[in-house]
């Protein structure tokens, strides 16, 4: 029976990587679950995941699932109601996927609606532009004596496992180094811009020992961000970053840090020092990205509106989505056949639908805030 550990239970955060995995196929029937969660009445919270897991098991007993199959179903969406960390100190919402040998749940930023859906694939209509727009990011955080990893959002930052990135110069080089040779002090009030000094004949070796410390720094940067590429700012001396830097595969590592010791300050400091860069970058990112649009509308390499753009979805020529921020237009989108239906008010969103299709074809969705988009339309489109 599955428990609240149970690794086919994994609790993974909001993000593009995490949309990338709902999309692929895979065999089904697959479960969705969407619940919105109290803060204040939190006893409520395993009342509503219990509600939404027997229906989804009711579902998957019509389509006739049963056996060992079935029973590992139950037990593993079971075990969500006693995922405390979930439900006592609960994000707005969750959404929980099952796939049948695994359960994902997504910790969400808003309140998404109560919903069920047992079919051949994940539903992510609900959560696809939250998922598109996100604004993830990391603080790696490195000084000799320690080096931590950090993951956050415009809320805050946590640290997470920072394996196979090394924790120190010390795993690297050995003790005695950081010990009996290596001190700092910093020219300035609060740690910043700290000067490192070595004493005795342990001065001749100290240039081998941190490009020693870089290199290691180095390959377990490449193996452990490459996984989930955030923007990802490095906080510590600049020779760090600099090293970090040179690496042509760690293109998410911003050219601004956060210079001084990072020993000295808490992850409330980091974030308050991170964000604002993060937030530069991605503007800056956002501004190439309606640059290229801008461009490719000049030569007929873009599409406007929603039956032109529809029709590029169809034909897999949609490299980038541009969709608005809470601009939604009710109606269904085939597909199939690019055919867009308007709908009433209470219909799914066209739009999101689009946004699906193209993410399946191995496009790009990029959300902007209202006045962003450079045309009159409720959708533009860029073509490969």
């Amino acid at each position: 029976m599955a428990h609240r550990n149970d690794p086919a239970v994994e609790i993974h955060p909001l993000s593009a990587a995490e949309l990338r995995w709902l999309l692929e196929p895979r065999p089904g029937p697959l479960v969705s679950l969407f619940v919105p969660l109290e803060s204040e009445d939190r006893a409520q919270n395993p009342l509503r995941v219990r509600s939404a897991v027997r229906q989804a098991l009711g579902e998957l007993e019509a389509r006739n699932l049963e056996g060992r199959a079935l029973r590992e179903r139950r037990d593993r969406l079971g075990s969500l109601v006693e995922r405390r960390e979930l439900l006592e100190q609960p994000a707005p919402g969750i959404a929980a996927f099952d796939h049948g040998t695994g359960t994902r749940v997504v910790r969400l930023p808003f309140p998404p609606p109560e919903r069920v859906v047992v079919a051949d694939t994940f539903e992510v209509r609900p959560v696809i532009r939250e998922l598109s727009h996100v604004a993830r990011f990391r603080v790696l955080a490195v000084s000799p004596r320690r080096v931590a990893l950090y993951e956050g959002d415009p809320a805050g930052l946590r640290e997470v496992p920072r394996d196979p990135i090394p924790g120190s110069l010390e795993e690297v080089v050995g003790g005695d180094y950081v010990e009996d040779t290596l001190n700092f002090h910093s020219t300035h009030a609060g740690g910043r811009d700290p000067v490192y000094h070595s004493h005795g004949s342990a001065k001749e070796g100290r240039a081998l020992d941190l490009e020693r410390f870089h290199r290691a720094l180095v390959a377990g940067c490449e193996r452990r961000l490459a996984v989930d590429p955030l923007p990802t700012v490095v906080a510590g001396d600049g020779t760090h970053l600099a090293a970090l830097r040179a690496s042509r595969r760690l293109q998410e590592i911003l050219r601004e840090g956060i210079s001084g010791n990072p020993d000295l300050l808490a992850p409330h400091e980091l974030h308050a020092r991170a964000w604002p860069l993060v937030e530069k970058a991605l503007r800056a990112r956002e501004d190439e990205l309606l640059a290229s649009f801008e461009r490719a509308f000049k030569v007929d390499k873009a599409r406007v509106g929603i039956a032109p753009v529809a029709e590029a979805v169809v034909m897999g020529r949609v490299r980038r989505l541009f969709l608005v921020r809470d601009l939604r237009v009710p109606g269904d989108f085939d597909p199939v056949t690019g055919e867009a239906r308007p709908g009433e008010g209470g219909s799914p969103d066209l739009l999101d639908d689009m946004a699906e299709a193209v993410l399946r074809r191995g496009g790009e969705v990029i959300i902007l805030e209202p006045g962003r988009l450079p045309v009159d339309a409720p959708v533009a489109a860029e073509l490969f």
